[in-house]
């Protein structure tokens, strides 16, 4: 017993009633040395080898134990290096025929232990704020009944404005959700989790404002591979996937720029060059008939041409943001009739019967280019898909929409028409939507498109109104 007392590494002492060390093994002889640098011996009075600021302090807990309570308590010394100790220290008073005689007191060394706890403590802090600093972040761990074992802070704001639900841990989760689809949605992610599938999803949230989450599931398992629980982490992606629907809509526009220019403007300026070439060469053989016809089917190329390129440098200004909206009073009527004249000669090469409905003087408060662009492309659509002898309306009226004053412009033609899948595809640059006219006018799919930019910059709206081979209206709704 002698040797196990002396040879532990806990330190053991034991005083009489008079502080007398009636005991001390070799490991309290050199704690305390080691801590106050003083050598102990049997016979010592212990309260006078400490130092005199805590030599009182130790005399009321050794008192303490003669007076018959056994306790314990953890001492925080810094020793004669310069190191941090901590001591877990138990007094136990002896007791010999009903009397106190004295106390028995053990030590041990808890430094290790403690530096490790306040350095987890540490860690732990960390790694709170850093889950915490995650604003865009939703962190949680529930456990296998589907309760809250942790969230961060991100998760209980988007509780709150989601469901009005001020989470707590313990609570279930699905309890917490009250929308029914957000629901079933969440108990098939975590169910699958519990089940030890490791998954991921994108989810949009919102109608008008879209959010855009990836959200991660993993199950949690302890020491012996069980699942006891699972985790989530959602990442707020609406920027990301936003960069990536601009990169996407970048290209297509590249491809559309290039298919123009390749295709649409390229065809025509080789048809007209190779004619005059002709025209040029042969000159003197053609009759002054033929020379007209040729010269007729220049123009009408050149025509196109210009068109095409008005069109062309008109979307790409758009694309660069170039354009700028400069508002001023509007005479509707006066416009529409300098882009009827414009036409005047297509309308009676296929004997349209163009109708005006509108009253001169018609003003509106906006940008004069950017409306004269949309009737004019407008009307052009109409008089390309308008049949031989076919008839055109042309129109403007005041409208009264939830009490605020706008402007109705539409054009109305009887021509071919548009299906229904073309129309909700009509105004999407990716689309390749450029249909020939009846008599195969050419376009580049662009115009309407230039048109909705040009609403959607007066904060208005368009919409097309269409049957195959009965026409189509198309019509701008503009604040006035």
């Amino acid at each position: 017993m002698e040797n196990i007392l002396k040879n532990t590494t806990d330190s053991i002492w034991a005083v009489d009633t008079n502080y007398r060390i009636l005991y001390l093994n070799d490991a309290f002889k050199i704690s305390f040395k080691n801590a106050y640098g003083f050598d102990l011996k049997e016979g010592d009075t212990i309260i006078d080898k400490l130092p005199s600021e805590i030599s009182s302090l130790w005399q009321n807990r050794y008192q303490a134990a003669l007076d018959g309570n056994s306790y314990n308590f953890e001492e925080y010394i810094i020793d004669n290096n310069n190191q941090s100790l901590y001591i877990h220290v138990s007094f136990s008073p002896i007791k010999s025929c009903g009397s106190i005689t004295g106390v028995t007191c053990f030590g041990r060394d808890m430094t290790k232990e403690r530096l490790n706890e306040l350095e987890l403590k540490k860690y732990s802090i960390l790694l709170k704020s850093s889950l915490e600093s995650q604003k865009d972040t939703i962190l949680l761990s529930i456990d296998r009944d589907l309760k809250y074992m942790y969230f961060n802070s991100a998760h209980f704001e988007v509780m709150k404005y989601a469901y009005n639900k001020e989470i707590e841990i313990g609570m279930n989760i699905l309890d917490c959700i009250t929308n029914t689809e957000d629901r079933e949605a969440a108990l098939d992610n975590y169910t699958r989790a519990l089940n030890g599938e490791s998954h991921s999803n994108i989810r949009i949230f919102g109608d008008v404002n879209k959010e855009y989450y990836e959200s991660f599931f993993n199950p949690i398992k302890d020491d012996n591979d069980e699942i006891i629980g699972a985790t989530a982490l959602a990442r707020n992606i609406t920027k990301r996937i936003k960069q990536e629907e601009a990169l996407k809509l970048a290209n297509i526009t590249k491809d559309k720029f290039f298919s123009i220019i390749s295709h649409d403007l390229r065809s025509p300026v080789s048809s007209i060059t190779s004619l005059a070439k002709i025209l040029y060469d042969d000159f003197d053989n053609f009759a002054t008939k033929e020379i007209k016809s040729s010269l007729n089917v220049i123009s009408k190329g050149l025509d196109l041409t210009y068109n095409l390129l008005d069109n062309l440098l008109l979307w790409s200004r758009t694309q660069t943001n170039s354009i700028v909206l400069k508002p001023s009073k509007v005479n509707l009527s006066i416009i529409s009739n300098n882009i009827i004249d414009v036409f005047n000669q297509n309308i009676i090469n296929k004997e349209i019967k163009l109708t005006k409905n509108y009253s001169n003087g018609f003003e509106i408060y906006a940008d004069p280019h950017m409306i004269s662009t949309i009737i004019r492309n407008l009307l052009s659509n109409a008089i390309k898909f308008s049949n031989k002898n076919g008839h055109i309306e042309i129109g403007f009226e005041s409208l009264n929409l939830n009490g605020e004053h706008n402007v109705l412009i539409y054009v109305k033609d009887e021509g071919v028409g548009i299906s229904e899948d073309e129309i909700s595809r009509m105004f999407n640059i990716g689309e390749n939507i450029s249909t020939p006219g009846t008599q195969n006018e050419k376009g580049t799919g662009l115009g309407l498109i230039i048109c909705k930019e040009f609403v959607d910059r007066h904060h208005g709206h368009i919409s097309i109104e269409s049957e195959i081979d009965k026409g189509t209206k198309i019509s701008v709704v503009l604040p006035q």
